[in-house]
C-alpha cells in the first residue's frame, strides 16, 4: 500500500473526509468537484491513489469538523511566525498553549496547527494576523508535495508524528472570537473615482480578472507578458504570475506555470 493512500485510508477511519489533488499541486483532479467529492469511503479512496499513488491529498474541514491555523512567512510585513509568536506571548500562556496540537510544516517554511471544532466557521479563509489564516474549507495534508521544488507537507514532531483526531485541541474560543472579529470589520468608507486609468492600473485589472478553464494557458501568457514589460525583478514577477494564476476558475498546476513563466522571461527584451 503505498504511504498517500495509507495515509488517506487512516484518516477516513477517524471519520476525516479527503479527497485528491493534481500530483505536485494544489489543483483539484481534471473533472472532479474538489473538496466537494471528499469521502470517508474506503473503495472510493483506494480506486484514487491505486490510479495514481503520486497525487495529492486534500481534507475537507468542515465536513470533518476540523479547522487549521495556517502560518506563513511571505515577507516581513507578512512573517505569520514571527506575528503569532508576538500575539500568543502577548496574551499568555493559555494562548502559547494553543501551539501543542499536531503540527505539519508547509513547503514554504510555514506551518498548519490542525484542531477539532463544532462550531459554525466563517465560510471563507479568515487572515487572523499578517501571515497567519484560519482555514475551515479545505487544506491540503502530509504527505503531499509541491512538484516545482519537490517540497513536501511534513508532521512536525512533538509528539503526535500522524494526525489522530483523537489527539487534537479544540480550536480556542479566544481564535473563533478573533476570526469572527476580524471578518466582520467593515470595509475603509472611501470615495475612489480615476480620471484616467494607468498602464499599472490595467495590469492590476488584468491580474485580478482571472479566466476560464479553455483559455488559462493563453491568459497567463499575457499575464506574464504584461508583468515581464513592467521591468519587475523575476521573483515578484514570478509571484505575481502565481498570484495571478490563482483567479482563473481552475487554476493551472504550478508546474505549467513555471513552464510559462520561464519561457517568457529566458527570451530577449
Amino acid at each position: 500500500m503505498n504511504k498517500t493512500l495509507n495515509t488517506a485510508i487512516n484518516l477516513a477511519k477517524q471519520g476525516i473526509y479527503v479527497y485528491p489533488l493534481a500530483t505536485g499541486s494544489k489543483v483539484p483532479l481534471k473533472g472532479s468537484n474538489g473538496e466537494k467529492d471528499a469521502t470517508v469511503d474506503q473503495n472510493v479512496i483506494k480506486d484514487w491513489f491505486i490510479q495514481n499513488p503520486n497525487r495529492n491529498l486534500g481534507i475537507n474541514l468542515g465536513a470533518s469538523e476540523l479547522a487549521v491555523i495556517d502560518i506563513d512567512q511571505h515577507n516581513e510585513e507578512a512573517n505569520g511566525i514571527k506575528h503569532w509568536s508576538d500575539y500568543l506571548r502577548n496574551h499568555g500562556p493559555e494562548y502559547m498553549d494553543s501551539l501543542k496540537t499536531y503540527m505539519e510544516c508547509t513547503p514554504h517554511i510555514g506551518y498548519h496547527l490542525f484542531y477539532k471544532t463544532n462550531q459554525p466557521l466563517p465560510k471563507e479563509d479568515i487572515e487572523l494576523v499578517p501571515g497567519v489564516e484560519l482555514l475551515s474549507g479545505k487544506v491540503m495534508a502530509a504527505p503531499s508535495f509541491i512538484s516545482e521544488a519537490n517540497r513536501s507537507y511534513a508532521p512536525y514532531y512533538q509528539g503526535f508524528p500522524n494526525l489522530d483526531i483523537n489527539q487534537l485541541l479544540s480550536l480556542p474560543n479566544w481564535a473563533i472570537d478573533l476570526a469572527n472579529e476580524v471578518s466582520t470589520k467593515p470595509e475603509p468608507s472611501v470615495e475612489y473615482r480615476s480620471t484616467k486609468k494607468l498602464w499599472t492600473g490595467k495590469l492590476i485589472d488584468e491580474v485580478c480578472k482571472g479566466a476560464a478553464t479553455g483559455n488559462r494557458h493563453n491568459w497567463i501568457c499575457h499575464i506574464a507578458g504584461m508583468i515581464k514589460h513592467s521591468g519587475a525583478d523575476t521573483v515578484p514577477a514570478y509571484e505575481l504570475v502565481k498570484f495571478a494564476n490563482q483567479h482563473c476558475d481552475e487554476p493551472l498546476p504550478d508546474k505549467e506555470v513555471e513552464s510559462i513563466f520561464v519561457s517568457l522571461f529566458s527570451k530577449g527584451a
